[in-house]
Order: C-alpha cells, then sequence, then structure tokens
C-alpha cells in the first residue's frame, strides 16, 4: 500500500487484493473472521461497507463488489486487517529467521511505498529498517520516512541522473547537467554519514540502463558510474571515491 497517497484504494491495496480473494485464501479466512468479530450481525457489516450481502458464506465464496467510495468503516476495518497482516508477517519472519540462525540480522522490508502499519510492525520485528530514499536532500526525506520511529536505517537505494546525457530516461531524481550529479551524491553521503541512525546506502546502479530500456518495464535512466559502452564517468567517480573515503574519519576516526 502506498501510505502517501489520498486515494483509499492506493492505500488499502493490500487488505482489498485479500479481499477481493475466495475462501480457499487463508489471508481471506483471517480477515473475515476478524470482520465476524466486529460485526456479529452479517446486516451490520453489509450496512456498514455499503455492499449487498446475505452470509459470510457469500463473501468467502463470491466476494461483492465494493461501492466507489469507500465508507469510512470500511477504510477502518482495511486499516485493522493491514496491520494485522504487517504484524503477522514480520513477526512470523522474524522468529524463524532468529531461531535458525540468531546470529545474523533481520533487515526487514526494502520500503518504497510504504504504511504507518508496515512501519511499526516492521520496526517491532526487525533489527534495521530499510528503505530506498530518492531524493536530493537526505535529511527531511529520511524523517518522513520514520516518523518518530527510532530504529537503524539501511537505504537500499538512492542514486542521481542526468537528463542531458546518456539514455533517455530522466531517472527519479535529475539533477540537470552530468557535472551535478558528483556533488549530489557528496551531499547525499555526507548527510547519511552526519546521522547516527544510517548503518549504509546503496548506489543503485553501476550501469547506465539500456537506451532501449530495461525488460521490467522500459526503464532506461542514466544513473550509472559507467555508460553503457563502458565507459566510465571519471568526474563523477572521482567525487564517489573521495566521498567514499571522506566517512572513513567521520564515522570511524580513521585517516583518509
Amino acid at each position: 500500500g502506498d501510505g502517501s497517497s489520498g486515494d483509499p484504494r492506493r492505500r488499502y491495496a493490500l487488505a482489498l487484493r485479500v479481499f477481493a480473494q475466495n475462501g480457499t485464501s487463508p489471508a481471506k479466512r483471517a480477515f473475515v473472521g476478524q470482520l465476524q468479530e466486529r460485526y456479529p450481525q452479517v446486516a451490520s457489516f453489509a450496512a456498514a461497507w455499503d455492499i449487498p450481502i446475505r452470509s459470510w458464506q457469500e463473501i468467502l465464496d463470491n466476494p461483492p463488489q465494493l461501492p466507489d467510495r469507500l465508507s469510512t468503516a470500511t477504510q477502518e476495518d482495511l486499516y485493522r486487517f493491514s496491520a494485522r497482516f504487517a504484524e503477522a508477517y514480520y513477526r512470523t519472519v522474524a522468529q524463524t529467521l532468529h531461531e535458525e540462525d540468531p546470529l545474523h540480522l533481520y533487515l526487514g522490508s526494502r520500503f518504497a511505498a510504504q504504511t504507518p502499519e508496515s512501519l511499526a510492525a516492521c520496526a517491532k520485528w526487525c533489527d534495521v529498517m530499510s528503505f530506498n530514499i530518492y531524493a536530493i536532500e537526505l535529511g527531511p526525506a529520511l524523517a518522513d520516512r520514520l516518523g518518530a520511529i527510532d530504529r537503524p536505517v539501511l537505504i537500499g537505494e538512492f542514486n542521481f541522473s542526468s537528463s542531458e546525457d546518456g539514455p533517455f530516461g530522466p531517472g527519479l531524481v535529475d539533477v540537470g547537467p552530468p557535472a551535478a550529479r558528483g556533488p549530489a551524491y557528496a551531499a547525499y553521503v555526507a548527510a547519511a554519514a552526519s546521522n547516527p541512525k544510517v548503518v549504509g546506502l546503496h548506489w543503485f546502479q553501476y550501469l547506465d540502463e539500456p537506451a532501449t530500456g530495461r525488460l521490467l518495464d522500459g526503464e532506461n535512466s542514466p544513473f550509472g558510474l559507467v555508460s553503457v559502452t563502458d565507459r566510465p564517468y571519471f568526474d563523477m567517480i572521482r567525487i564517489v571515491r573521495r566521498s567514499n573515503l571522506g566517512v572513513l574519519p567521520l564515522r570511524y576516526g580513521l585517516g583518509s
């Protein structure tokens, strides 16, 4: 789900997909059981959700189509199930991993989109919170992702692209001229290194994407350290190297 969206169908996408399934889905059965706890009579549920159903079995066998406008009660129930789903997911994975491999950390989900309930459950059960943070300034973007959560953070993806060089896609953070990419990288890494919550960050990616687009979705952005013809962006690489070495004295007291 996308917690930043004002559209409840995007906000509660996971719960809505579960509701649309039939009774062969364990998640759907759990959802219906949660609804039965709140609405002892199916008629009260039908009225709250504004759907024409006469039995709980009908919901399991043939899920009804929801109205275009989701009621307040519907959204509250979608939230409650989303929170329950997130809690069960992170608890199950964390307990299993720590039982089988107690000496390694659970890095959670690499959040791109996120919801408050998924963040809360992840923070409760995971050792590290992981985010993709595409932004020209890390500080405000990281604060927006975390809110009041106080957990270590691993940045799974970030980059800066230039629409004036390389393939045609502008990328998520287009800084304009190629010469601006290096300084943007340096500022981002310095902000990460100065934030005690950040334990690491990953540049995406080594190589520019193909001019004809990657197979997944046609994305063709120039955010590599090397072009598609294996031409290193030396000005960028020099700043990357200098910035990375500059983290050592800041974080670890080591000479550069």
